[in-house]
């Protein structure tokens, strides 16, 4: 199950649905969740996944554009974006209701703030991640 998290409206902290929208066609289940993941619990979980892949801007001090998993007990050493809810208490929270294996998958920002779109650099990171995605879903035939 992918989970797509960030404000498309605040820049680039908007990466994790735009990169959702790139892969949604091609993967059973798919959420865009925007800045409240935590209001989709309850949907996730009734899914019942044996994994769960959260896509959101992550920053970590690195090249604008950057792409890195995080595993949960690796989000309290990262930065995330807007949401009203820490994604380490959300991902443990569904790792134990559903026993699934819960990680990000991450792009460094570039900017975040009030416009709409975004930055060159994570634009460019969202295809190849997606590209990346659907070659190891069509590899697994997932």
């Amino acid at each position: 199950m992918f989970v797509g998290v960030g404000n498309r409206m605040w820049g680039d902290d908007g990466i994790g649905s735009v990169l959702l929208d790139s892969i949604k066609d091609h993967v059973r289940h798919a959420i865009d969740a925007g800045i409240t993941p935590e209001e989709y619990t309850g949907i996730i979980k009734r899914f019942d996944p044996s994994v769960i892949v959260f896509l959101d801007a992550v920053d970590w001090g690195a090249d604008p554009g950057r792409i890195t998993i995080v595993e949960r007990e690796e989000v309290s050493w990262v930065r995330m974006g807007i949401h009203k809810i820490s994604l380490e208490i959300l991902m443990e929270y569904l790792q134990e209701e559903t026993g699934a294996d819960v990680f990000i998958i991450g792009i460094q920002p570039a900017v975040v703030a009030q416009s709409s779109g975004l930055s060159p650099e994570s634009s460019q990171a969202v295809r190849h991640c997606a590209g990346v995605i659907l070659s190891l879903l069509d590899r697994e035939n997932l």
